[in-house]
Order: structure tokens, then C-alpha cells, then sequence
């Protein structure tokens, strides 16, 4: 395997970084869905979820397409 380039590189972290931080999310927002509920936190436990869910996949994605150099990777980062 190649070494990739610093911007990709330094871009799969910064990918990484947000993907985690979206994945604390979902756990947060499923874990302490109750006390979320009592608190009437908006927006609902449920579209935290959710979208911190999409937004993990979307990370995901994009990490793993930076990896396999991928020619539409700088598209979907771009739109993301």
C-alpha cells in the first residue's frame, strides 16, 4: 500500500474526529434517552439518534473511501 499525501492524511483524521464525536451522540442520545425525555431536551433523543447516526455512516463512508483513494472521495467530502 502507498503512503498517502499530509491533506489526505490529516483529512482522515479530521473525518475521524467528527465521525467519533457523531458517534458519541447516538450513544449519548440512546443511553440517557430517559433522562432527555424527563428534561423535555430539544431536539428529541430520537432525531439526535438519528442524526448522529447518518452522520457516523457518512463519516465512515468518506474515511473509507479517502483509504481505497477512491476518485470520487474529494466529491462526497465536499458535499458532506
Amino acid at each position: 500500500m502507498s503512503k498517502l499525501p499530509i491533506r489526505a492524511t490529516l483529512t482522515i483524521w479530521l473525518v475521524l474526529l467528527l465521525t467519533a464525536w457523531n458517534a458519541l451522540r447516538v450513544w449519548t442520545a440512546l443511553s440517557w434517552q430517559a433522562v432527555l425525555i424527563e428534561y423535555h431536551a430539544q431536539p428529541a433523543p430520537w432525531v439526535t439518534a438519528v442524526t448522529g447516526g447518518l452522520w457516523t455512516a457518512l463519516g465512515l463512508l468518506i474515511i473509507w473511501s479517502i483509504w481505497q483513494s477512491k476518485t470520487w472521495a474529494g466529491k462526497i467530502l465536499f458535499g458532506a
